[in-house]
């Protein structure tokens, strides 16, 4: 398993937390996600790879 942090700014709430969860979660290998409004972070885990391959 491979987990990616990302920075992701202008997410002020948990509809922000929400809607980035559902959207990451749609990406083919990603198993687990870690959103947070307050520090703006993104933890991504996968199975393999990149997530941002993916996103592409």
């Amino acid at each position: 398993m491979s987990t990616t942090e990302y920075q992701v700014t202008g997410m002020t709430c948990g509809h922000c937390e929400i809607s980035i969860r559902n959207e990451v979660g749609q990406i083919p290998g990603v198993e687990r996600i870690d959103v947070s409004a307050t520090t703006g972070r993104l933890m991504v885990d996968t199975g393999s790879g990149d997530p941002a391959d993916d996103a592409r």
